[in-house]
């Protein structure tokens, strides 16, 4: 499993402790099903897609659309947010996420 990596604006501090609870539970769920996590930054998921770590929303959801070969924007931006973060694990941890699987069957036997 994949997890954007929590992120506070000075701005808006009860998005951060809203967001972190948010996290906490789906880590819980992830851990309790045995699932490996990777926790991926925001700055480092817009790097990896776009080629740029301050890319806007925009910029991402156009890569994520590039990279699925989609035509139709993807809305909200929060979908191609979601799906690039996917696209990172697919490619970049997959084998991480597969030996983490084989390692939590294998000691639950």
């Amino acid at each position: 499993m994949v997890v954007e990596d929590i992120f506070s604006l000075q701005k808006y501090p009860k998005s951060g402790i809203t967001l972190g609870k948010v996290t906490g539970i789906i880590l819980l769920a992830g851990n309790q099903l045995d699932l490996p996590v990777i926790e991926v930054q925001v700055r480092e998921a817009k790097q990896v897609l776009t080629g740029n770590g301050n890319a806007s929303k925009m910029q991402l959801e156009k890569a994520v659309r590039h990279f699925l070969n989609l035509t139709t924007p993807i809305r909200p931006y929060h979908a191609s947010d979601a799906l690039g973060l996917a696209l990172i694990g697919l490619y970049r941890y997959q084998d991480t996420l597969k030996t983490q699987t084989m390692k939590s069957h294998n000691t639950n036997k």
